[in-house]
């Protein structure tokens, strides 16, 4: 889910989105061992703002996982492909025109 606002000047825009996941797992047998490996629901939240000082020059801010979660974006078996999502990242773009 994400939302957008514009402010009333045209030159600042707002984003932010909300991304939630649903729990994951993976049951098998490993050694003759049965095992659950499992990700409970969570949710992300990322930011984005920018300006435009003017028709050609464009600076954006972007922030993903605002709030540093650790989550896996797949999961394995105990000790195997059981995959980090992205930690928390922000970076700037600037964009111009000719």
């Amino acid at each position: 889910m994400s939302g957008l606002y514009t402010f009333p000047s045209d030159n600042w825009a707002l984003v932010a989105e909300v991304t939630v996941c649903s729990e994951i797992y993976r049951e098998g047998v490993g050694n003759g061992i049965a095992y659950r490996t499992e990700q409970d629901w969570i949710s992300l939240l990322d930011l984005m703002v920018q300006y435009r000082p003017s028709d050609k020059l464009k600076i954006t801010l972007n922030a993903e996982n605002v709030f540093d979660k650790e989550y896996f974006e797949s999961v394995g078996s105990p000790r195997y492909f059981n995959l980090y999502g992205a930690p928390r990242s922000v970076y700037l773009s600037l964009r111009y025109d000719f």
